[in-house]
């Protein structure tokens, strides 16, 4: 069964630390830092996204996103080009992109990587389900997939779980941490030990021989 979180603060909290250098996790989306800040009253902690970040327009369409209680208010602001002269304290703004905004539908599909900021071993992804037309609000989060490389000396195995599919993914290199997209052998969900993964890892290795 796929994990199901209450509040995309529960979600990007769910692992609190690397399990394989046990160093914090950082969320971003689209490789891009999240942003936090509070309400006006201060009960609430809010995320900005910024939808447009890899997308060709001249607007950046931020999200906010209540962590609690899941609501979100979408603000298109215009962008710019800051340009210096030789006076720092003189700007000239102008216009980055002649493209057009894009246009968002009823519902967005988005996701948000927790990854670790020092190893990189270790990361998971949030997959949201967010309504921007009749409720404003995230009406879905669950958790998509957690991946682990995990370093023997000079050998590299990774495992991902990918729970929307039910599927594990393995793969291996040698003396290099850079795999190939394609060397993946894909198998039945295997329940993901992080305490212990080179278990997980054992088990995946004897069911290679029936791949």
């Amino acid at each position: 069964m796929i994990k199901q979180f209450t509040n995309i603060k529960e979600a990007i909290t769910y692992h609190k630390k690397c399990y394989v250098c046990d160093s914090e996790l950082q969320p971003t989306f689209h490789d891009n830092k999240i942003e936090y800040f509070y309400t006006d009253d201060q009960m609430h902690e809010c995320m900005e996204i910024n939808l447009s970040n890899n997308i060709d327009s001249d607007t950046d369409d931020i999200l906010s996103i209540d962590m609690e209680n899941n609501s979100v208010k979408l603000n298109i602001k215009k962008r710019y080009d800051i340009l210096y002269y030789n006076d720092p304290s003189y700007r000239l703004y102008s216009r980055k992109y002649s493209a057009t905004a894009y246009s968002y539908g009823g519902i967005l599909y988005e996701s948000i990587l927790v990854n670790c900021i020092k190893c990189r071993n270790f990361s998971y992804v949030v997959r949201m389900i967010i309504d921007v037309e009749k409720y404003n609000r995230i009406t879905d989060i669950m958790l998509n997939s957690e991946y682990i490389t995990l370093i023997d000396h000079d050998n590299f195995s990774q495992i991902v779980n990918v729970y929307t599919t039910e599927e594990t993914k393995y793969r291996n290199a040698y003396k290099s941490k850079y795999f190939d997209a394609d060397d993946f052998i894909v198998l039945p969900l295997i329940p993901l030990n992080l305490e212990n993964p080179h278990e997980t890892l054992s088990k995946i290795k004897k069911l290679l021989p029936f791949t």
